[in-house]
């Protein structure tokens, strides 16, 4: 950069910034996003993650029934918890004639 004049080095600096704009994302604002899981979800979900990684240590029968013990709590919950999530949905759209938002065409 020393040996280059200021017009050279602004240019190739302009030209950079320019690339660099053409390359970088822009921010929106979602409307939609998908929310959380309730607490008691993630907790289960870092103790089955917590039971494989222990599994895969030591391989043992015993390690290996916990872990898909828990899995199989995990999917039981999740499940209910997406259903619940589904109902509240389909009661929403049931009301009002609410379907009409729900399917996304504005009246």
């Amino acid at each position: 950069m020393y040996n280059l004049d200021e017009q050279s080095f602004f240019n190739i600096f302009s030209l950079f910034l320019n690339s660099l704009w053409d390359r970088c994302s822009t921010y929106e604002e979602s409307v939609k996003y998908r929310p959380r899981w309730p607490y008691d979800l993630v907790l289960l979900a870092k103790s089955v993650n917590r039971a494989r990684r222990t599994y895969r240590r030591n391989k043992t029968n015993a390690k290996l029934q916990y872990d898909l013990y828990l899995k199989e709590i995990f999917n039981e919950e999740r499940f209910r918890h997406i259903e619940s999530k589904n109902d509240q949905k389909m009661e929403w759209a049931k009301e009002g004639n609410n379907i009409w938002k729900y399917s996304g065409v504005q009246k």
